[in-house]
């Protein structure tokens, strides 16, 4: 994994945004947080996760290596944000 240049909180701000606009209609009622429970409430699945993967991928410069994808890491956005920042 390469670490990004970006800080947690900008690294936060990108994936709550990502998440907003591609998985929930641009979220009109503004719910998503850094502490929503992504696979809890459905927002991540399998298929999702890989997409958000390739937004990492292209838009931190990071790759998550496999052996770190779990439900523990992608519980929520503060989780992911570690994540990558780490």
């Amino acid at each position: 994994m390469t670490a990004t240049h970006l800080s947690e909180q900008a690294v936060k701000d990108k994936l709550v945004e990502f998440i907003r606009e591609t998985f929930l209609s641009g979220d009109p009622d503004r719910e998503l947080d850094e502490d929503t429970p992504l696979l809890e409430y459905g927002v991540l699945d399998s298929m999702r996760i890989v997409v958000l993967l390739r937004f990492i991928s292209r838009e931190m410069s990071t790759d998550i290596p496999m052996t770190q994808i779990s439900g523990a890491n992608f519980l929520n956005i503060r989780r992911i944000a570690t994540l990558i920042v780490n």
